[in-house]
């Protein structure tokens, strides 16, 4: 199937990524370039149209393609040509993106056939692979601008974090599901594939993870490199140094989850550090952390115990289930981080001594010395906490008010001119809001892992960006499950999930439908007090049933026509196999004739040369005859004049044998020559004894 845009797109990702040196702007737009002019020679200006619909919200200028294509030029990718002015892709860079064209293609042959699995089990259908290929390119289109969009928003720049200017929104997912929405003509598709987008975008579900972080981490590295270098940038703003992070609660939690999430965490904090970050986890932190792991294990023994005796999908509770711990270690117990739930406490209980090991300090927060900002903060957590429908304890929201107060105090003690002075590490949606609501500070007071880990790249090398970027665009997909589709309290999703189970009839379709029924958090009361399990399982069920006969009305009448089109390509097909066999028979008959013709007149030519040649044999014959027999005759002459009358028999027998033996092997070539050989052996006695003779008369 020919190649699209978006696999132009993570081909130039997937170039940048293997080259293994320094990632400039230059890197980028030329990776672009070259896919670009794959097919055709550009000028300039078309070139720098095709990489801004290859790399979404990259807005190339012409003067930076140029430079860029210049490079590419010294590198021997590209050539100019005078006369048109037009660029051209030269051997080697072809041979360059066809080396990364295999592996888009084995991506997209893995991605398709999960695809193909998922209809099977979701919709009933079995499509086939170029329907499959079709799906795919639609998911491409949707997800590629939507996923650089958000990261251009939620990331932004190390810049614009620092000056405050990223929104706070990780992703919306909306865009892609509305791009998706004229995919197909049957509403069922359209929703499978939003299905699949919301799947791809879960970290809880395998679905489209090696896609996803591909199209993040071109949209993160090209988000590193426009623009302004790191140099710049480092050198306008001055070095992080004496920076503060304050590590909330939630990032503790990833340092015992997943293994990848555990290493993507302890990356940035070692490189913050490296940098002359302060990072700092609060004690009342690891108290929070400590009470949640001594609560929820148990609790989550109790669901694991649950699930066994329903049998229910424990992936289907974890994509349901409104509690991040939750879903993050049976995540972490199914890919195999963790043997066990014991394993965690384990794990949790040395995480004071990793940190330390990490270089982070754990110490008291130190807000005696502050109350009345405390209580400020207190009191704007508790307002804005009002306003939704998710509570937290009064404790929970001391110790974030705590937090929140750390924070603030380092800003107002040590911010700088370019620099705030300290940021709260965390996922937590509430601080930043209260803090907006007490101070004028235009910087947020919060950063996600991945925001952090941008702003780290600053004080990077070029050679250090691609490592930077795909950290940060795995850290930004893992985050944005939570801006994902409905959650449920654990009961009400341990249920569902065992309702919609495919021991049930059900599948992962079906997990993403019931989402779209009720969207939290605005749809949590209802579901309260007028959902159950079974309620919105057997709503859900009825959609599928709806889905599924929908798809079989529309399968059936095409099915029909491909029926009635077989039937008459059949037709078509015996007829001219009827025709081909008559032909075939017709060729094979005037094929004999002609070998039939050619053996006569092999077998003519073969007899015309065997007479020529049997003439040349007698004429021989006859010549060496007629020696023979005028020897024979001399000898019996002989004979006569001087032998007697025994040496004249013998040579008179001689020469009639003689004479008889000739003529047959002239006429028969078939005849040796033993008869005449031994009548000439009968001439030579008669010719002896007539010598004899001669002598004794003498």
């Amino acid at each position: 199937m020919e190649m699209t845009e978006g696999d132009y797109f993570l081909g130039a990702v997937q170039n940048v990524l293997q080259n293994g040196s320094s990632a400039t702007e230059a890197d980028l737009l030329g990776a672009a370039a070259c896919q670009a002019l794959r097919h055709d020679a550009m000028d300039t200006a078309t070139v720098c149209s095709a990489i801004e619909r290859i790399w979404p919200d990259s807005r190339p200028t012409i003067e930076r393609v140029e430079a860029a294509l210049n490079v590419s030029r010294e590198l021997g990718l590209v050539s100019r040509d005078e006369a048109t002015d037009h660029w051209q892709l030269t051997a080697n860079g072809l041979a360059d993106i066809q080396q990364h064209d295999g592996w888009v293609r084995r991506l997209r042959e893995r991605t398709a056939a999960e695809i193909r699995v998922r209809a099977r089990q979701g919709l009933g259908i079995e499509p086939d692979a170029n329907e499959a290929e079709l799906w795919l390119d639609a998911l491409f289109t949707a997800l590629i601008p939507a996923i650089a969009t958000s990261l251009s928003t939620h990331l932004g720049s190390a810049r614009s974090l620092i000056e405050g200017k990223a929104l706070p929104k990780i992703l919306d997912p909306q865009p892609a599901l509305d791009s998706l929405s004229t995919a197909s003509p049957r509403l069922e598709i359209v929703e499978f594939l939003q299905s699949l987008v919301v799947s791809a975008l879960d970290p809880l579900d395998p679905f489209g993870r090696e896609m996803v972080t591909h199209i993040a981490t071109g949209a993160v590295l090209h988000s590193y490199v426009a623009g302004s270098s790191g140099a710049q940038l480092s050198s306008m703003l001055g070095k992080p140094e004496d920076q503060r992070a304050i590590i909330d609660t939630p990032i503790l939690l990833e340092l015992i989850g997943p293994r990848k999430e555990q290493s993507d965490a302890e990356s940035t904090i070692s490189r913050a550090i490296k940098d002359g970050w302060d990072v700092i986890v609060a004690e009342h932190s690891i108290e929070e952390f400590n009470e949640l792991i001594e609560r929820e294990i148990p609790n989550l023994r109790n669901v694991y115990i649950e699930a066994s005796k329903r049998n229910t999908r424990l992936d289907f509770y974890a994509s349901l289930v409104d509690d991040q711990f939750h879903g993050m270690i049976i995540l972490a117990l199914q890919e195999g981080t963790y043997r066990s739930l014991e394993d965690v406490e384990t794990e949790a209980k040395s995480l004071r001594r990793r940190l330390t090991a990490l270089g982070v300090k754990v110490r008291a927060h130190g807000n005696e010395i502050s109350p009345d900002r405390k209580e400020i903060c207190l009191k704007a957590l508790n307002e804005h906490l009002k306003q939704g429908v998710r509570q937290r304890s009064t404790r929970v929201v001391a110790r974030d008010a705590d937090t929140l107060t750390m924070a603030w105090r380092r800003r107002r003690r040590e911010q700088s001119a370019h620099w705030p002075g300290a940021w709260v590490i965390t996922t937590d949606r509430a601080m930043n809001p209260a803090y907006n609501s007490v101070s004028n500070d235009r910087v947020s007071i919060t950063l996600t892992l991945a925001q952090w880990t941008t702003i780290l790249s600053i004080s990077a090398e070029p050679e250090e960006l691609t490592g930077l970027a795909s950290l940060a665009a795995g850290q930004f997909v893992d985050e944005a499950i939570w801006d994902l589709p409905a959650r449920f309290p654990r009961e009400f999703a341990i249920q569902l999930a065992t309702s919609l189970s495919p021991e049930q009839g059900g599948s992962k379709l079906d997990v993403y439908h019931a989402q779209r029924l009720h969207e939290l958090p605005e749809m949590l009361d209802e579901i309260a007090q007028n959902s159950t399990p079974a309620s919105l399982a057997a709503e859900v069920m009825a959609s599928r049933a709806r889905r599924l006969n929908a798809l079989n009305d529309s399968d059936r009448a095409y099915r029909e026509e491909q029926i009635a089109a077989a039937y008459i390509n059949t037709t078509d097909a015996q007829s001219r196999e009827l025709n081909a066999q008559i032909e075939l028979e017709k060729l094979a008959k005037e094929k004999q004739k002609l070998v039939d013709e050619l053996e006569r007149e092999r077998r003519s030519s073969k007899e015309a040369s065997d007479a020529s040649r049997d003439q040349k044999i007698k004429f021989k014959r006859i010549i060496w005859s007629i020696f023979i027999l005028l020897f024979t005759f001399a000898s019996l002459v002989f004979s006569i004049i001087f032998g007697g009358a025994l040496p004249i028999f013998i040579s008179s027998v001689a020469t009639v044998a003689v004479l008889a033996s000739t003529i047959r092997w002239c006429k028969n070539l078939g005849e040796s020559l033993s008869r005449i050989g031994w009548s000439m052996v009968v001439d030579f006695v008669g010719i002896a004894s007539a010598v004899q003779s001669f002598f004794s008369s003498t």
